[in-house]
């Protein structure tokens, strides 16, 4: 084999290397959240863990002054999710009545 034979497989093999990385630090984030939705007399809740420790628990729908739980087990879980995703992307996980508008939760 030639050296420019030989840059080539070793510039692929780097390529390769970097993109299955990436896939698997990925995929590694995503597991580091993990989002419970459940029922409660009131209605549904949802709590969050990093690493298996309780991070967030939301009994009641953030962003609103009332303390009243989500209605339905799919408002709970959009409203987790957007958590974190900013969670994961070091943002503030707050949540307004402007999110909750955007994402038709009813409260």
């Amino acid at each position: 084999m030639n050296y420019k034979t030989i840059l080539w497989i070793t510039a692929a093999l780097i390529l390769v290397l970097g993109i299955a990385l990436n896939g698997i630090l990925a995929h590694r984030s995503s597991e580091e959240y993990r989002l419970v939705s459940q029922k409660s007399e009131s209605g549904w809740v949802y709590h969050i863990y990093r690493k298996n420790q309780l991070l967030i628990r939301q009994n009641t729908i953030p962003g609103i002054a009332d303390n009243k739980a989500f209605e339905t087990k799919e408002d709970a879980e959009k409203i987790g999710k957007i958590v974190i995703d900013r969670l994961q992307s070091k943002t503030t996980p707050s949540i307004s009545k402007e999110d909750l508008k955007q994402h038709d939760i009813s409260f």
